[in-house]
């Protein structure tokens, strides 16, 4: 079933990562993080990269030392 993203949708506990999703990003396996983002670009095609897994891979691996640091993807955004 495709969804449309929308803010509102956003706002569901644990909709994408958990609420501590740097260190949902720092403690779980690529896998299970590519699993878990397969499974959001399925849930919205029309709005998510097909290449978002790889994406969000790529910043768990890059970025692991500065993640580990911080509270929230929006503090490591800014």
């Amino acid at each position: 079933m495709k969804h449309r993203l929308t803010a509102a949708g956003l706002q569901q506990p644990d909709y994408l990562f958990p609420r501590d999703e740097t260190q949902f990003l720092v403690n779980t396996s690529e896998k299970d993080v590519h699993d878990k983002a397969d499974d959001f670009i399925t849930r919205f095609p029309d709005n998510v990269s097909p290449t978002f897994s790889s994406q969000i891979c790529s910043v768990k691996t890059s970025f692991k030392g500065k993640l580990e640091k911080m509270i929230s993807i929006k503090e490591f955004a800014d």
